[in-house]
Order: structure tokens, then C-alpha cells, then sequence
């Protein structure tokens, strides 16, 4: 193997070389390189020789250390200096050809993995998630996510249709996870970031990255290591909310796009049962409805597979108390109801029978499973009162909803007897929610200056916008800004840091608003005299 991998590496070595220059250069250090005559093909499967995989991985390591130990210097400031030295160091095509040459292996042979000196090419792979300032490109980061699903993972958490042989793991490597000092200090942090960062990596493109970063961060939930990293995360008021409001994002634009389809599907379905009148279309007319329908069965099929994570993952976030807390702040809550009560509407409501397909597996829909999952994630805020109130003020919010829902589950087995007693109790709480939402109503003209500018409501907690000097509601702007760091009204570049509470004015409310609710107290008082 002469002198490449056995003398300790420098830029002069390593830096210029590709994966498939690695690959040259190691077929021509074997005792019998390859023939030049050999065709493309046969080079192809001679490249596949167990010793020359396992030299490669004997490069990567050595690769790694290398570029872990220079190119990521812990001390240096994440400034444009600092990205360019990075990049002098380590240019993005290396890093991308080890990560495309370690999946590759991990695929075809990952026995090569199991003595290969795997640690340092994982942490050089943490380090790139973790440092967005030096390694830009979110394809690149993207590339690293799916390397720790298809190569780190361990199998049995995988879902995917990859033959067999590609399935095996080696607790040697998939341990890494969840062993790793870095992994478990800065992983889950760094995936939930990247989330929100492969939307600019394509549609199709950004379903499958979120699908593989959350089988990930889902493995890493049930680590109670990486559990209090997502603890610690869960503080960062600013930084959390916005990956949450971007989770809600996704999960309402995947639950509408598969809702608007599967009635579709179940049209064409329905009328291909009818055999008579399906014969007599014509021929071209029967062709554009199965190509529309075949369409229409794939997206579906790809968009699902993501749903279904997204809406788990707002299950087991919210079943910690900890990380549930951030979701009942007021740009959240009423975000929160929203989202879930859209989906019990889409899935129980009057329309449910539209969206009952024949071959529900096939298109990787289960609605008993996700009805199941929502109705947890809204039992996990049965004992918050704030969340009962967003219940009752949300827009699909209908009577009886929530009770129907305890049926639906009863009758198909979702909720053991002790969750649907609970269940009841919420329900009971919603509606008790609603009477006094109702009964409270002022019924009043709301003077200008206690008016959200915005949503034309009554202010709760009054602050003002540096930028324009107008005065918003903190729920509304805050909501604002999780989707547009902006002034609403200037446009002007504003932070929910730089918003300016307003203590008196809120006491100016507070009082007009009881002074208000005193006078119907005694105004209906007066009337059963």
C-alpha cells in the first residue's frame, strides 16, 4: 500500500485526492493492480475487493483525524475569517467525496466498517453538522444526515425498501450515536437546525432529508443523554420556537397535500369498480385518469412517509414536560391547537369519508394510527389551561369534536381505559374553556389604542416595534416574526428580542377589561330580577 496511508498525512497527500482518485491510487498499490484494457464494468466490480475497501476506510480514518484536528479549531471565532481558512483546509468536494465513499461502503460492504477506524471520520462528520458558519452548503450537511441514517443507524429504526443485503448494521458503528461525547452533546441540536435548512435543497429533495433526520432524532429521544440535550434546546426559547413553528409548518403543508389527493384517488378508485361504465370511457380519457391517479398514489405514498414523522414527533416532544413547556407560549399555543385540531377535523370530521381509500398501506396512510398520535399529543397538555383556552378559540374547533374523537379511539382500540378517562376530563375542560370564552365576551366597541394593529384584537400583552414605533400584541408579532424577521408595518429588520414590553399600558387594559366584565356581571345579575 506503500507510502499513502502508512506515513502520517499532511495537506500535500491528501488534500487534492477524490474518492475515486482514492480508489485509483489504491488499485494501483494493490499486488495486482488493475489491467488499463479492463472495461468500465469490470473495473467497476474489481473495485469492489474486500482488501481495497478496507484499505479506503483506512485512508477515511486517517483523513478524518487529520481534518477533525486542523480544519475545526474549537477555539476560533465562527467569523469569515474563520470560514475561509476552514475552506483552505478542508474545501467542501473532500469532505463530500469521504461521506459519499463511506456510504458507498456502508452499503454494498459494510463489513469493511466493523475494524475500519470509524470514530474520527464520525466526529469529523459532527463537527461539519454542528459549525453551519464553516460548512454552508445545507446539501452538504443534507449528505451528512442521510450518512448517519443509512450508515450509523442501526437497521431496525430504518424504514426503507433497501434489499437486504443493504439492511445489515454493526453495533461496532451504529453505537456511535449514542456513544459518541460530541454526539450526545451537540447532535440533536445540529439535526433539528438542519430541519429547517434543507428546505432550500429542493421539494423532493427536502422529504427525504426530513425523513432521515427524523428517524434519527427520533433514535436519539429514546437516549436518556441525548434526551437532556433535547432538554437543554427546549431553554432556548428563541431557537426552539422556531424549529416548532417550522415542524407545524411542514405537518400542515404535508396533512393538506395528502388530503387534497386522496379524495382524488378515491374518486378514480370508485369508478374503476364500476367495470361497465369504466369500459365504455374512452381509451384516452382512461389513460389520463390512471396516469393522474398513478401520479397522485406516488406523492401521496413519498408524502406520508414524512407525515407520519412529523406528526410522531410533536407526540414525543410533547410528552416531556420539560420541552412540552415551550409549546403554551403565545406563539406556539394557538399555532399548536390549530395544527391538531385540523388534522381530528380532516380525519373525523363531515368529510372523513372522502379520504377512505381501498389501499391505505400501499400509500403509507394510517389514519387510526395518526388520529392515535394526535389525540396523545393533545392529551399531553390535558392539565394546561392555556392550551384548553387555544382549543376553544381555534378556528376548527367544533362541538362535540373532542368526544367523538374518545369514541373513535375507544372503539378502535387507540386509548387504554385510563387515557380515555383522561381524554374526557380535557374535553370537559375545553368546553368549560369555551362557556367562559363565551360568557366573557365584552361585546363592546375596543378602543383604538388596546387594538393589535395587525388582527384588529384586543392587546393582552402590549409591546412595541422599535423600527415603526407602532404597538402590537407580543403573541401577534411573535408570530409574525417566526416566519418573517420583519416589521410588519416597516419592513425593517426586527428580532423578538428587540420588542419593548409596555407594563402600563397592559395594566390600562387589564383594568378597562374587568371594568367592562363587571359591568355584564351586573347587567345580567339585574335582568334574572
Amino acid at each position: 500500500m506503500g507510502s499513502l496511508l502508512a506515513s502520517p498525512l499532511s495537506p500535500s497527500t491528501f488534500l487534492p485526492i477524490h474518492a475515486s482518485t482514492v480508489f485509483y491510487l489504491l488499485a494501483q498499490r494493490t499486488d495486482s493492480p488493475l489491467p488499463p484494457s479492463l472495461p468500465p464494468s469490470q473495473q467497476e466490480v474489481a473495485l469492489l475487493e474486500p482488501d481495497l475497501l478496507d484499505k479506503a476506510m483506512v485512508f477515511v480514518g486517517g483523513a478524518s483525524a487529520w481534518l477533525s484536528s486542523k480544519a475545526f479549531d474549537p477555539q476560533a471565532l465562527p467569523n469569515e475569517d474563520a470560514a475561509l481558512a476552514f475552506s483552505n483546509i478542508c474545501p467542501e468536494h473532500l469532505l463530500k467525496d469521504l461521506l459519499t465513499l463511506v456510504k458507498f461502503i456502508g452499503l454494498s460492504r459494510p463489513q469493511s466498517l466493523v475494524a475500519a477506524p470509524l470514530p474520527p471520520f464520525f466526529t469529523l462528520c459532527i463537527q461539519a453538522l454542528t459549525r453551519p458558519q464553516l460548512v454552508h452548503s445545507p446539501h452538504l450537511r443534507a449528505q451528512i444526515g442521510d450518512l448517519l441514517y443509512y450508515v450509523f443507524l442501526p437497521p431496525e429504526e430504518r424504514q426503507d425498501s433497501l434489499p437486504p443485503s443493504m439492511m445489515r448494521g454493526h453495533a461496532v458503528y451504529t453505537s456511535l450515536l449514542l456513544s459518541n461525547p460530541l454526539a450526545q452533546a451537540s447532535l440533536a441540536p445540529a439535526l433539528l437546525l438542519l430541519y429547517g435548512d434543507v428546505e432550500h435543497t429542493g421539494f423532493y429533495d427536502k422529504l427525504e432529508h426530513r425523513f432521515h433526520i427524523t428517524a434519527v432524532l427520533k433514535y436519539l429521544w429514546g437516549s436518556p443523554e441525548h434526551r437532556k440535550t433535547f432538554r437543554r434546546i427546549s431553554e432556548e426559547t428563541a431557537r426552539f420556537t422556531s424549529f416548532a413553528n417550522g415542524l407545524m409548518n411542514e405537518t400542515n403543508a404535508l396533512v393538506a397535500s395528502a388530503m387534497e389527493k386522496l379524495p382524488e384517488i378515491r374518486q378514480v378508485q370508485q369508478q374503476m369498480k364500476e367495470l361497465v361504465t369504466w369500459a365504455a370511457m374512452p381509451e384516452q380519457t382512461r389513460n389520463e385518469l390512471l396516469e393522474r391517479h398513478n401520479d397522485n398514489e406516488r406523492s401521496v405514498s413519498n408524502i406520508m412517509l414524512l407525515c407520519n414523522e412529523t406528526i410522531h414527533m410533536l407526540m414525543y416532544l410533547t410528552s416531556d414536560a420539560a420541552v412540552r413547556q415551550p409549546f403554551l407560549a403565545p406563539a406556539l399555543c394557538s399555532r399548536l391547537a390549530n395544527t391538531l385540531l385540523s388534522i381530528v377535523d380532516k380525519l373525523v370530521g363531515a368529510r372523513g369519508l372522502e379520504i377512505k381509500v381501498d389501499n391505505p398501506d400501499a400509500l403509507n396512510f394510517n389514519p387510526k394510527n395518526m388520529l392515535r398520535e394526535v389525540s396523545l399529543t393533545i392529551l399531553h397538555f390535558a392539565a394546561d389551561a392555556p392550551f384548553h383556552t387555544a382549543l376553544s378559540e381555534s378556528g376548527y374547533f367544533k362541538d362535540g369534536m373532542l368526544g367523538k374523537v374518545q369514541q373513535t379511539m375507544k372503539r378502535l382500540g387507540g386509548m387504554d381505559e385510563q387515557q380515555l378517562q383522561a381524554f374526557a376530563g380535557l374535553e370537559a375542560a375545553v368546553d368549560i374553556a369555551a362557556q367562559q370564552a363565551q360568557a366573557e365576551e365584552l361585546e363592546v366597541d375596543i378602543p383604538d389604542e388596546f387594538l393589535d394593529p395587525l388582527l384588529c384584537v384586543l392587546m393582552k400583552d402590549p409591546v412595541r416595534l422599535p423600527t415603526s414605533g407602532s404597538v402590537m400584541d407580543r403573541g401577534s408579532i411573535e408570530q409574525h416574526l417566526l416566519n418573517q424577521p420583519t416589521d410588519p408595518l416597516s419592513r425593517q429588520p426586527l428580532s423578538v428580542e428587540q420588542l419593548e414590553p409596555l407594563p402600563e399600558l397592559k395594566e390600562k387594559i387589564e383594568k378597562w377589561v374587568e371594568e367592562q366584565r363587571a359591568i355584564k356581571r351586573k347587567e345580567r345579575e339585574e335582568g334574572k330580577k
